[in-house]
């Protein structure tokens, strides 16, 4: 609709006034009407609905007067209007209601006076029908239906609807005959489109991207013609299946499969991940996913043919046996935390195929399972796919046990920070090996001796809570058997920074009271504060020193390897007593991002020189236990 602006209409004076100041000059233009307004120059109205309009006389001076106009259409079939009555501000207010489809003028009168209006009429609504499923390949035809505002029946009087589709892949509409090819599994929705008011206007049942139109939608389902063909080959995680197409069921280079509506994509290989391996008009390859669960999955292929149909409507079900059904085994059947779980097949035997998991997690082997070193107890799933020459699937399960408490010795019984701990075992307990690993309340820590009867381990930097002072300790990979031992440790009271290991009592944090160190062997430092990259410098304890005395009667080559169990970045350096900064280190070959870091270092007979360690990243850490192994000295 196309609004006009009421303003003054008067005439417009062109020469200069002669008569008297006292005399109204424009006194005889006022009281006479002279001119009619209607308020828009164009109405669109709903057909069987009615729209207010206004309109206005108005005299010379643009004056309004109470002046009712007579209002006339010049096609009542189309539209009629009908007079309201005047307002206080001395408007017309008139109805124009719609009758029929098309277009006329309303005119209005006053005397001799005249003003006209433009009025199109439209449908209220455009609805859609036809089936709401249909199977692929059929062509139903929908069809359409205009309405009034009062539900009255237009499709005589309004032109013809045009049809679309919503999803061309799913189905496509003629045009014009509204017929629906249906292709794709899926929804698509049939669109009419046909002449309509403005959807911005007015609101109406239109689409809002268009601003002229009605609209109405039809929800169509296309579901798959049914699968005539066969399918053979291990409906197990990680199988092959073969699909053989049936009669008119042609597969071609752009045949999808879909495994419950989730496309599969193109398998990697023959012994890939899972997806489609092979299509040819004959036959389709799948590869399964090796950790597919168990049960029935719907299958439907898509664009199958030149007529791109799509099939389906039945499942396969997939199943995984017991890996002990072909004599497999999984031992022990409850195992401690960090223990080796061994896999033996047995008729099904492992290839360079099969893939072993562990609660959904691809093994870097197939005949052994790590448990983790800090796994809580309870059962754990196995799946071992791809057994055998056809790629069999089966599940196994074995139980975590909480460990056993250790039974030997723990001396001393409580202490602090890079303390060491001698355990000595008892009779019920395994014999300590080289892979043993330690852990305090979740923290591994360094284990520095562990062989026979005895083992030494390290207590890390871990915050003193009063009251709390015990901790549990796990011992893990011990023996042959890979057993785990638990015990508890009493954390000692602070004696200051409890982060503070026993060197810094000694003074480490300076050269001239650094330790001595005259042996090879492994020192037990914890670096903590807020150091500040780049310069690595103003932490609490960022620093710490050892002296390095060469004994012997030569100079002795050493080698200085720092390792750490954080994500800190710890840099090491070697130092003569003029503390000449990566002279005689390789080049400060131990500063850098790396862990360990590790350098060499000559030091003449009978002279002590430095080793020097920054902190320079915490990277979140509280604290970090260094060990500092030297080796090399006579």
């Amino acid at each position: 609709m196309n609004s006009r602006f009421y303003g003054l209409q008067g005439l417009i004076l062109a020469a200069a006034l002669v008569a008297s100041c006292k005399e109204d000059p424009t006194a005889s233009l006022a009281g006479g009407p002279a001119g009619v307004e209607l308020e828009f120059s164009l109405r669109k109205v709903v057909i069987d609905d009615s729209v207010l309009v206004t309109a206005v006389v108005r005299d010379a001076l643009g004056t309004p007067l109470a002046v009712v106009p007579s209002f006339a259409s010049r096609s009542a079939t189309v539209a009629t209007a009908s007079v309201k009555g005047l307002t206080e501000l001395r408007q017309v207010q008139f109805y124009v209601k719609a009758q029929n489809y098309g277009s006329t003028w309303i005119v209005a009168t006053a005397g001799s006076l005249t003003d006209s209006m433009e009025v199109e009429t439209f449908p209220k609504t455009l609805s859609v029908s036809g089936p709401p499923s249909v199977t692929s390949g059929q062509t139903p035809t929908y069809t359409f239906t205009y309405r009034s505002a009062s539900g009255r029946n237009l499709n005589a009087q309004v032109p013809a609807a045009t049809f679309s589709s919503s999803d061309p892949a799913v189905g496509v509409v003629n045009a014009t005959t509204g017929a629906l090819t249906a292709l794709d599994f899926g929804a698509v929705d049939v669109i009419a489109t046909g002449p309509g008011v403005d959807a911005i206007a007015t609101g109406v049942n239109v689409d809002p991207n268009d601003t002229i139109g009605v609209r109405g939608r039809g929800s169509v389902l296309v579901t798959p013609v049914a699968f005539a063909g066969t399918r053979s080959g291990v409906f197990e995680p990680g199988g092959i299946i073969k699909i053989v197409p049936g009669v008119g069921q042609v597969f071609d280079a752009d045949t999808r499969v879909f495994l419950n509506r989730v496309q599969l994509g193109a398998s990697i290989g023959a012994t890939g991940g899972e997806g489609v391996r092979s299509v040819g008009p004959d036959s389709i390859t799948v590869r399964l996913d090796d950790v597919r669960a168990p049960g029935p999955y719907e299958v439907i292929f898509s664009r199958v043919g030149a007529g791109q149909l799509s099939v389906g409507g039945d499942s396969i079900t997939l199943t995984a046996p017991a890996f002990s059904t072909e004599g497999g085994t999984i031992a022990p059947a409850t195992a401690d935390p960090g223990q080796l779980v061994t896999l033996t097949a047995g008729s099904l035997a492992f290839d360079a195929n099969s893939r072993v998991f562990f609660n959904g997690t691809q093994q870097s082997g197939t005949t052994s399972i790590r448990v983790a070193d800090l796994a809580d107890s309870g059962q754990r799933a196995v799946l071992i796919t791809r057994l055998g020459a056809n790629d069999n699937a089966r599940t196994g399960a074995f139980a975590v046990r909480a460990p056993i408490a250790f039974g030997g010795t723990v001396t001393p019984a409580n202490g602090g920070p890079a303390q060491i701990v001698t355990l000595v075992r008892s009779a019920g307990d395994p014999l300590f090996d080289a892979d043993v690993l330690a852990f305090f309340k979740g923290q591994e820590t360094f284990v520095d001796r562990s062989a026979g009867d005895t083992a030494r381990i390290v207590v890390p930097p871990l915050t003193f809570i009063p009251g709390s002072p015990v901790v549990n300790v796990l011992l893990t990979r011990i023996g042959a058997g890979d057993n785990a031992r638990a015990l508890d440790f009493t954390l000692a009271p602070p004696a200051g920074n409890f982060f503070n290991d026993p060197y810094d009592v000694a003074g480490n944090n300076n050269p001239p009271t650094a330790p001595v160190i005259t042996a090879n062997g492994n020192y037990y430092v914890v670096l903590h504060g807020a150091c500040a990259p780049p310069a690595g410098t103003g932490g609490t304890d960022c620093d710490d020193w050892f002296r390095v005395t060469n004994t012997g009667g030569s100079s002795a080559t050493i080698t200085v390897n720092v390792t750490w169990l954080t994500d800190a970045d710890i840099d090491a350096y070697g130092l003569d007593p003029t503390f000449d900064f990566c002279t005689y280190d390789g080049g400060c070959a131990a500063a850098t991002g790396d862990n360990p870091e590790e350098f060499m270092m000559t030091i003449p007979a009978g002279e002590t020189w430095y080793i020097y360690l920054n902190l320079f990243d915490a990277a979140g850490a509280s604290a970090s236990l260094a060990r500092v192994r030297v080796s090399g000295l006579p």
